[in-house]
């Protein structure tokens, strides 16, 4: 199974995101990578990326809300699980900042907090990725 091969049929495939010692089930999870390009579309610099947007429906407790309001790091990880085949994707972050958070609240979908993460470094299935900030 490549990197990024999750089951393409999996009813049973859950997402959880671990921070601080808790998991948190996961609605919507994307990750992002990219580089700028020229006018040719020929890239000029180093990829960058690792950021994470993640989707919570549940409530959430004071340390993902002073995450979001500080300028602190943290580290944590994503994990993919399924009843059909060990954790297909585990993704492992460190020195991350939460740079965007967002609560909505709907009659139709209830409450929603979105958050976006930025890290220095990440370990995908063994993968290392390190955007070299310091």
């Amino acid at each position: 199974m490549g990197l990024f091969s999750l089951p393409k049929i999996d009813s049973d495939l859950t997402a959880r995101f671990i921070l601080d010692g808790k998991e948190y089930e996961m609605s919507q999870f994307s990750i992002s990578f990219g580089q700028s390009v020229d006018h040719k579309g020929q890239p000029q610099d180093e990829v960058r990326g690792g950021r994470m947007l993640i989707v919570l429906t549940q409530a959430l407790p004071d340390n993902l809300y002073r995450w979001a309001m500080t300028s602190s790091p943290k580290n944590g990880e994503i994990v993919f699980r399924s009843k059909t085949a060990n954790s297909p994707l585990r993704i492992m972050f460190n020195n991350a900042y939460c740079v965007s958070f967002q609560r909505q609240v709907g009659n139709a979908s209830g409450m929603i907090s979105k958050l976006l993460i930025s890290p220095d470094e990440i370990l995908m299935n063994g993968i290392s990725f390190d955007n070299h900030w310091g």
